[in-house]
C-alpha cells in the first residue's frame, strides 16, 4: 500500500463517523452567547419577572429618608446658611454689629539679619556673578575703595549694579535697613 492512498482509505472507511461528528459539532454544541446568561428554567419569562417587595423596599426607604430631611429645612435654617459673610462699611457711616478692626502695621523696622536671610543670601553666600561673599572682608573692602566707601556701596545697592537689581530683591526696604544689612554682611 502506498503512503498516499493510506489516508484516503482511512477516510473512506471512516467518513460516516467524520461526517456525523461534524454535524454533531455544528448543530448540537453551538450555543449562542446570549443564552449562556439567561436562566435555564423558564427562558425570557423569568428574566422579565415582576419586582418583588424586597426589590422595592430599598428605593422606598431612600425616598422616605430624603423626604424627611427635606422637610427639616426650615426657613430659619435656610436663612442662616445663605446669610452674607461680611458687609461693607463706608468711612463716616455707622456700621451696626461690626467691631472696629485694628489697622495692621508692617511691623516697623526690620532686623538686618532678617533682611540678609530673606533677600541677600541667594547671591552673596555663594558669590554668584561676582557678588562679594558674606563675611569676605577683603572683597568688601576692595569694593568699598572702588565705589567710595560704605555710602558708595549703598548707592550702588539702591540703584542696582551689574546683575543685582535695584535694592537687591528687597523693594520695600528703607535705605537705613539696606545700610544695616550691608554693614552686617561686609563687616565695615
Amino acid at each position: 500500500m502506498n503512503p498516499i492512498s493510506r489516508p484516503l482509505k482511512n477516510y473512506l472507511r471512516c467518513r460516516h463517523i467524520v461526517k456525523n461528528s461534524l454535524k454533531m459539532l455544528m448543530y448540537n454544541s453551538y450555543t449562542p452567547l446570549f443564552r449562556l446568561f439567561l436562566p435555564r428554567s423558564g427562558g425570557l419569562a423569568d428574566v422579565f419577572q415582576r419586582p418583588s417587595r424586597s426589590m422595592l423596599l430599598a428605593p422606598a426607604i431612600a425616598l422616605t429618608l430624603w423626604a424627611v430631611t427635606a422637610q427639616a429645612n426650615t426657613d430659619e435654617a435656610v436663612a442662616e446658611r445663605i446669610k452674607p459673610v461680611g458687609q461693607v462699611c463706608i468711612a463716616g457711616q455707622e456700621c451696626k454689629g461690626v467691631e472696629a478692626v485694628a489697622a495692621v502695621s508692617s511691623g516697623g523696622a526690620r532686623n538686618a539679619d532678617d533682611i540678609i536671610a530673606k533677600h541677600c543670601t541667594a547671591c552673596h553666600t555663594s558669590g554668584l556673578l561676582g557678588a562679594p561673599k558674606i563675611g569676605d572682608s577683603a572683597a568688601w573692602k576692595e569694593r568699598a575703595d572702588h565705589q567710595g566707601g560704605l555710602d558708595g556701596i549703598l548707592a550702588a545697592a539702591i540703584n542696582g549694579i551689574n546683575a543685582m537689581p535695584p535694592k537687591g530683591t528687597c523693594g520695600d526696604c528703607s535705605d537705613d535697613e539696606l545700610r544695616a544689612a550691608i554693614q552686617k554682611m561686609s563687616g565695615l
